[in-house]
């Protein structure tokens, strides 16, 4: 558990969690994957999430997250996060929420 918000960097990328479940706290159970990729310049890393509400245990539903990033060349590259929550009928702060966020880096 994280006593402040963390801005996505713990409880998923979809941002339901921001307030780290309330007053009834949050519990995130998760797992990643980062696979080899074929292709030098190319990453990616996947994440499952489960949430729990601390006090009750009650289910808060279930989040997949997935990063891929590809270095064009040292000054240049491009990023790409896609986020989906599935609240489904659990006593979550939403039914569901999808996200994604493209990124580009120019170092200098």
């Amino acid at each position: 558990m994280t006593p402040f918000s963390t801005a996505h960097k713990f409880n998923g990328f979809a941002d339901v969690f921001l307030n780290n479940g309330g007053l009834r706290g949050l519990r995130d159970f998760y797992v990643s994957f980062a696979p080899k990729m074929p292709f030098k310049k190319w990453k990616a890393r996947l994440w499952f999430h489960q949430f729990w509400d601390d006090q009750g245990g009650d289910n808060l539903g279930q989040e997949y997250n997935l990063v891929t990033s590809y270095k064009l060349n040292k000054y240049i590259s491009f990023l790409w996060k896609a986020a989906y929550f599935d609240g489904g009928k659990n006593r979550s702060p939403r039914a569901s929420a999808t996200r994604s966020i493209v990124q580009t880096t120019f170092k200098f």
